[in-house]
């Protein structure tokens, strides 16, 4: 039986710091004007195209890209090809501890200056693309006067950001309350829990402190109120430029997405694209 939560550890009470695997190494004191924070998990040593892609896209934009990944395997992770690594990425490891919010968690920590950053990007690798430039989206990330900018919102549970990809303008997470957050992530009893407290959380707790909050993608768009529009408006999101399409969806459909099978041949038609060599 767990202990009450009040005495469950905090990630970075109990989990090793991040180490270093390939890219450029970055000293603890690096500083940043726009990064992006990739929590990572695979059973593959090659890192796939979406996260490939992803990466080319932000460098493109000028981020500095950061992957934590927290993937088991004791062979090193590998970028394809004779080039390596392109500049402007760090791959580091880190114990599969405290899930994505551990990963988000642990760079943080790792590097202190991060925080301050003028434009944080969390992101991870659950989804499959881009299929088309992320620019616009970048550039909505840029200019839509929020602190707290995410690609879509949900109200599955609880109206809530999804946390696949979350945004942070102004050096917001150096402060106190953002701050304070981040240092009390802590070993959740599930993946279910880690939702509830930090995904669905988060926005409550946002809105506590006076944080505005925007989204590129509002749900209603795509499906009605109480539904994941990422699971059930899949097909609706590629027709609204959304450039993604969630992993679950293109490789294990819940049964209750009816057109969960339909994926490849949507992607093949709109993009030309085979899904399976995205995955």
């Amino acid at each position: 039986m767990m202990p009450p939560r009040r005495f469950l550890p905090r990630v970075l009470d109990v989990a090793a710091p991040p180490r270093f695997e390939f890219g450029d190494d970055l000293p603890a004191d690096a500083t940043f004007d726009r990064v992006a924070v990739m929590a990572h998990f695979t059973a593959r040593a090659e890192l796939n195209r979406s996260v490939r892609t992803l990466v080319g896209e932000l460098l493109a934009a000028d981020y500095r890209v950061l992957i934590m990944s927290s993937s088991e395997l004791v062979e090193p992770l590998r970028w394809p090809g004779a080039g390596g690594a392109p500049p402007g990425l760090s791959v580091y490891r880190r114990p599969n501890i405290g899930y994505d919010f551990g990963s988000w968690a642990a760079a943080m920590a790792a590097f202190p200056r991060l925080a301050a950053a003028e434009r944080v990007l969390l992101c991870n690798d659950s989804l499959v693309g881009p299929f088309r430039t992320i620019s616009p989206i970048m550039t909505r990330f840029d200019t839509e006067p929020y602190d707290i900018w995410g690609l879509m919102d949900s109200t599955h549970i609880a109206h809530h950001v999804q946390s696949y990809w979350v945004g942070y303008r102004g050096g917001v997470l150096a402060e106190p309350a953002l701050r304070d957050f981040w240092r009390g992530i802590r070993i959740e009893r599930s993946k279910a829990h880690i939702i509830k407290r930090y995904e669905v959380g988060a926005m409550r707790y946002w809105r506590r402190y006076g944080y505005s909050v925007g989204v590129g993608f509002p749900f209603g768009l795509v499906v009605n109120e109480g539904f994941n529009p990422a699971s059930f408006g899949w097909r609706r999101l590629l027709d609204f430029g959304f450039p993604f399409v969630k992993r679950e969806i293109a490789t294990n459909p819940p049964p209750e997405i009816r057109d969960g099978d339909q994926v490849a041949a949507v992607i093949a038609e709109k993009f030309g694209e085979d899904v399976g060599e995205w995955l």
